[in-house]
């Protein structure tokens, strides 16, 4: 346990908790062709950090919630559109991934 004034190795306040666990965050990778080009689906961030760039939809899974669920319903409230299915496309936690701390993303492909 370190204490609570201590860094990590990247320089960031370890959190004031007994165990140092990652946050645990869902996205959706929603693309189409278009004219033999393929297009993403992004969001604008309007929330700190980062706020103006562009990010997946997606966002914190909640307590007792599923996966899939979670990132369902963040493409839903992100961008108003319905995932009809849902498939598992990586997972992702470099410990500098997030500028906010170390963060483990799963990664979906959303058809809408």
């Amino acid at each position: 346990m370190h204490k609570e004034n201590e860094f990590d190795e990247y320089g960031r306040k370890y959190p004031n908790t007994k165990y140092h666990k990652p946050q645990l965050t869902c996205d959706a990778l929603v693309f189409k062709i278009v004219d033999d080009d393929t297009k993403i689906l992004l969001i604008t961030r309007g929330k700190a950090p980062d706020v103006g760039k562009l990010a997946f939809p997606g966002g914190h899974l909640d307590y007792n919630e599923e996966p899939q669920q979670c990132c369902l319903r963040e493409l839903k409230e992100e961008t108003g559109l319905i995932g009809t299915s849902i498939e598992l496309l990586d997972v992702r936690g470099h410990p500098l991934r997030d500028s906010r701390g170390h963060y483990v993303t799963i990664v979906y492909k959303v058809t809408v």
